[in-house]
């Protein structure tokens, strides 16, 4: 008995010990450095205490305050409010968003340098814009029209590969662009393009001309190409060697296309789980979609983007699930998430950055607009009977470009760290290609609806005069 009691002293005099020790570790009230007799007193901070209970510090201004300093947080409420409003003002008078919210930016940041990004938001600007380019990737390959799919896949189509060839020969040529950079910046302006380079075919029933493939299916596979791209690039270490490569793309395949099949199988189960309400879809599948980008980003860089696609192409496929309200949502945050991102690309251009791309960054605008983009539609629509006036407008169709844009300024930073110092112009040439291509497709849309609006006032004055 007594044994026993004198067991249970030590183990306590212990217990408190070391929680007496853990308390003083994480609530010092006072150091005493080596070289100085006195004690230097520190205010005592407990360890649940809020922070307006704690003294305040000496020489502490009004503005000192990192948390929630007022610039900062104007700076991030400038963001959402400019990037949404941009988005209605483009809804509401037809202009591009993209071109607004481009022009909001640069003029934010590299101009007047109100906006700074990566001062704004440090270490976590990268990491963020991967998530949100993530989210749009999951979108995009949630809007594939999958089930009545019989091809292996949108990635196998010849004109897909000859264009994104085509990109690289011209990048190669005008930018100087190495291989690997070249390569990347093909795949990612690909996604940029008109969304006939897949198979327009013609209905032999009907004879209406329709597209197995639209916008997200083009950003899916442009993003695929870019990712394995990137994976060989990384796998090989910067250098020209071939096991490596081919190690480095075989391992980002792996963990993209394993974690995205994992992941979509995870979400159906909850989709169909009648534990799961319908208003706790969307935030479940969100939560799933973070985890395994997440996990697949540890397990092969960058290619939790990939997890992304995969993840929304097979919950496209499967068809038990009902994922109507999921789009829907999704749809949702991609429209508050979309002009964030574009605002923060742009904004975070540097003018060392604009004036490396230069005259070349330009011309390889002009290249892609006016013979990548012809090229396209003419190697799609060579077995259909279509008018050139019909060509003509499927080439100036483009894409928002929002998850071009935010890939191209991941990739070209991960290619400069590693080595690749040409990968720097990269985000400058995406963007111009985008300021073009909208551009060209605003244009065209003014003429078209001044071309309306005369026809309309002539057949209404015929009409008057016939009936006088």
């Amino acid at each position: 008995m007594l044994k026993q009691h004198r067991l249970l002293f030590f183990v306590c005099l212990f217990g408190f010990s070391g929680t007496a020790l853990a308390f003083n570790t994480q609530n010092p009230r006072w150091e005493a450095p080596q070289h100085e007799m006195h004690k230097q007193h520190k205010p005592y901070r407990p360890l649940h205490a809020p922070p307006e209970s704690l003294p305040p510090r000496p020489n502490a201004g009004r503005h000192a305050s990192g948390v929630l300093a007022p610039r900062a947080l104007a700076s991030v409420a400038t963001i959402i409010v400019v990037g949404v409003l941009a988005e209605w003002v483009a809804w509401t008078t037809g202009l591009s968003s993209t071109l607004l919210l481009f022009a909001a930016g640069l003029l934010a940041g590299p101009a007047l340098g109100w906006l700074l990004p990566d001062r704004l938001f440090g270490n976590l600007l990268v990491p963020a814009i991967a998530l949100g380019t993530a989210v749009l990737l999951f979108r995009a390959g949630l809007s594939l029209q999958l089930r009545s799919l019989r091809l292996p896949g949108p990635f196998l189509s010849p004109t897909l590969l000859a264009v994104w060839a085509l990109a690289a020969g011209l990048a190669a040529l005008i930018l100087r662009d190495s291989a690997p950079t070249a390569l990347t910046l093909a795949a990612i302006v690909v996604m940029t393009l008109p969304p006939v380079l897949f198979s327009l075919r013609q209905d032999p029933d009907d004879g209406t001309k329709h597209s197995g493939y639209d916008a997200p299916a083009l950003e899916c596979a442009g993003a695929f190409l870019a990712i394995v791209v990137f994976e060989a690039v990384l796998g090989g270490g910067g250098r020209a060697a071939a096991a490596p490569a081919l190690r480095g793309m075989g391992s980002g395949l792996l963990a993209g296309c394993l974690g995205g099949w994992l992941a979509a199988r995870l979400t159906s189960q909850l989709l169909q789980s009648p534990a799961v309400p319908a208003n706790f879809q969307a935030p479940l599948t969100y939560a799933v979609l973070i985890a395994a980008f997440t996990l697949a980003s540890f397990a092969a860089e960058e290619s939790g983007l990939l997890t992304a696609v995969v993840m929304g192409g097979c919950l496209a496929r499967n068809e038990r699930n009902d994922i109507t309200n999921l789009r829907r949502s999704v749809s949702g945050t991609s429209l508050l998430l979309a002009p964030v991102l574009l605002l923060v690309v742009a904004a975070r251009l540097h003018g060392s950055d604009i004036m490396l791309a230069g005259i070349p960054a330009l011309l390889f605008a002009a290249a892609v607009g006016g013979l990548l983009r012809p090229a396209g539609v003419l190697l799609s629509t060579a077995t259909l009977q279509l008018s050139w006036r019909d060509r003509g407008w499927l080439t100036v169709m483009s894409p928002n470009g929002v998850a071009a844009a935010a890939l191209a300024t991941i990739l070209g930073l991960r290619l400069w760290e590693i080595g690749y110092g040409d990968a720097a112009a990269m985000p400058v040439a995406v963007i111009l290609v985008l300021v073009l291509a909208h551009s060209v497709a605003a244009v065209a849309a003014l003429l078209t609806r001044e071309r309306e609006t005369a026809t309309a006032t002539a057949a209404t004055s015929s009409s008057d005069t016939a009936r006088t």
